[in-house]
């Protein structure tokens, strides 16, 4: 597995370079599953246990980097982000110039019966 930065405004996106470099991006409509791994899917394409990662990533605010990985599978390591986090803080962060966008809860509704909460976004 190999980091690399990704340019502005490209979020996470992993390449499977055992499959030509095939990507999938790590956005809600690629989620395929979540039990016991997050696992994320695009045109029949899997890359599992991608959670540590994902939450490294969150937890060090890093918004943008290309995961190269040659398996179907992240390496699991000790079980939690920590080791990711090690390794991408002693690699470093590479601030980049493009301020950041963000999405505003305009407005929530809650659907007791359902026990459900909807949310309106808008951009910032």
């Amino acid at each position: 597995m190999r980091i690399l930065p990704g340019p502005p405004g490209t979020g996470i996106v992993f390449h499977r370079v055992d499959l030509d470099g095939f990507q999938i991006e790590a956005i809600s409509r690629n989620v395929a599953r979540v039990s016991y791994a997050t696992s994320l899917m695009k045109k029949g394409v899997l890359i599992s246990t991608t959670e540590h990662l994902l939450s490294a990533f969150v937890g060090l605010g890093v918004d943008n980097a290309i995961v190269e990985i040659d398996n179907l599978e992240l390496p699991i390591l000790d079980g939690s982000a920590l080791p990711f986090v090690e390794l991408i803080q002693k690699a470093g962060i590479r601030k980049q110039r493009r301020p950041r966008k963000y999405l505003k809860i305009s407005s929530r509704s809650r659907d007791a019966r359902r026990q459900q909460i909807y949310l309106s976004l808008s951009r910032r």
